[in-house]
């Protein structure tokens, strides 16, 4: 991290390096500024002798994250990266687990975090407050290693099974380098919106850091896009499936008439972390607005496959970017230096991922005579009937999302027979009547693709949810908590 803030110091202009909010105003923050408060923690951090200590960080989008935790990799330290919604108990056990000596907080987190901050053993800082040191009496920064771990995150857990992952120097640099080359290229002004403890929010964001002419901006989190857009005109951005499916929603509302500005800036969408819905396509076709459909992992360092979406099939990836690709009785495998060097305290949960220097991603894929990859389904999620017949509900999720009376679906299996736990895309304000001419749709929808599937792919049954799907931080559903 030493070499990339020096790197930033020398290609940074004097226009804005960041974006961000404070309250209503849009705040513009250079680089010297940036770099100056990156600076000044990174003497604190060395005062309390944290270099290759574990340091955590547990907050909300912000541009005090981002310092913090440029501060603690630049000092030779670990930035373990924390979902701020924790509760205390779930706060002390990614505490013990990843074995942190120091923590950075949100304010509005002080409850949860008082028995680590009232220890004087235990370094704590508030995100939102100013710290100091005398850079004369701090020590020395420890100069990291390309094996050295920059940062620990946890996976997505979509299964209720979350893993510590440890991105080294090698896989984190190796990422910069790829999407600086590749995704990143053309871009003048990028809007993050994905939460940064997650690897899709924070490595996209210091690459873009890295980028010359480039401005970041920042918001907090998928709920704050529609302001970020509007104001920040980012010409890319990063959503998952169903902050695509808001935007394009947006987009619908405000057509006709006098022409909308929403969304003018935008020249590209990476979508990733669910299967595309490609019944949008065509809205962002209109618009000239590119979707590339990616895939990646926590523990790929983020993009491996991306492929420009324009129609057809969901679930192709096209073919593999700086990582090799191969599948083993039915399943994807990764080798590259952009892969993950194991998790963190688990050394069986390692051993099974990672084989003679392959990643088993756990992704079900198939590949075709030109190379190109696809998607299939996910080995923890087949569903196993007791007639013997293994189905991937991702597999019948492709089919059932084409209704555009279907804004969410799950299928699962319920008293040994497929059902679909569904949440339909009503219109704006609509009427208890409207909502069941809408899941009557989804009824004669899903009466016709039985029609068309073999017996054993058929669905039994409909359960219509009043809300939308239980989704983690990112917005990925959670399947361990979608219950018929």
């Amino acid at each position: 991290m030493h070499d990339a803030l020096a790197y930033i110091e020398q290609t940074s202009g004097n226009g804005p390096l960041i974006q961000y909010f404070a309250g209503r105003k849009l705040v513009d923050m250079s680089a010297a500024e940036f770099l100056q408060e990156v600076r000044r923690l990174s003497a604190v951090l060395l005062r309390e002798g944290l270099q290759r200590r574990h340091v955590g960080i547990m907050g909300r989008n912000s541009v005090q994250w981002l310092i913090a935790f440029c501060a603690i990799t630049n000092i030779g330290a670990t930035a373990a990266l924390m979902n701020p919604d924790l509760n205390a108990q779930e706060i002390r056990r990614a505490i013990q687990h990843t074995d942190l000596d120091a923590l950075f907080f949100d304010a509005d987190a002080a409850e949860r975090v008082k028995v680590y901050t009232e220890r004087a053993d235990y370094p704590t800082f508030c995100l939102q407050e100013k710290h100091y040191a005398d850079s004369s009496s701090a020590g020395q920064p420890y100069e990291a290693g390309p094996e050295d771990i920059m940062c620990i995150l946890y996976t997505s857990g979509t299964t209720g099974d979350q893993k510590a992952v440890m991105l080294s120097n090698r896989a984190v640099v190796s990422g910069f380098r790829h999407g600086l080359a590749t995704t990143f290229r053309n871009t003048a002004r990028y809007l993050s919106v994905m939460p940064l403890h997650h690897v899709g929010g924070v490595h996209a964001s210091l690459t873009v850091l890295l980028k010359e002419n480039c401005v970041l901006g920042l918001v907090d989190g998928p709920m704050r896009a529609k302001r970020g857009i509007e104001q920040m005109k980012p010409d890319l951005m990063f959503a998952v499936p169903s902050l695509l499916r808001a935007i394009e929603h947006e987009l619908t509302k405000r057509q006709g008439g006098e022409r909308s500005a929403f969304g003018e800036s935008l020249r590209c969408i990476i979508c990733g972390g669910a299967q595309l819905p490609i019944d949008l396509i065509s809205t962002f076709q209109k618009r000239d607005i590119t979707i590339l459909n990616v895939y990646g992992a926590t523990e790929t360092t983020g993009v491996v496959f991306s492929h420009e979406a324009a129609g057809g099939d969901a679930t192709a990836l096209g073919r593999p970017q700086n990582a090799e690709a191969k599948i083993e009785h039915g399943e994807l495998l990764l080798r590259g230096d952009m892969m993950m060097s194991g998790y963190y305290n688990d050394p069986e949960a390692t051993e099974e991922a990672l084989k003679d220097g392959w990643y088993h991603t756990g992704d079900l894929a198939r590949v075709d005579e030109d190379g190109n990859y696809y998607l299939t389904g996910r080995k923890k999620n087949l569903i196993i009937l007791s007639n013997g017949e293994n189905i991937s509900p991702e597999e019948l999720e492709k089919y059932l999302v084409l209704s555009p009376d279907i804004a969410e679906v799950v299928v699962t299996e319920y008293q040994d027979a497929l059902w679909a736990a569904v949440w339909p895309n009503y219109p704006d304000a609509c009427s208890a009547e409207e909502r069941e001419r809408t899941r009557e749709r989804v009824r004669t929808f899903t009466a016709e693709y039985n029609d068309r599937m073999p017996t054993y792919k058929r669905l039994h049954g409909l359960r219509f949810w009043d809300s939308p799907l239980p989704k983690n931080a990112t917005g990925k559903v959670l399947r361990s908590q979608v219950k018929l």
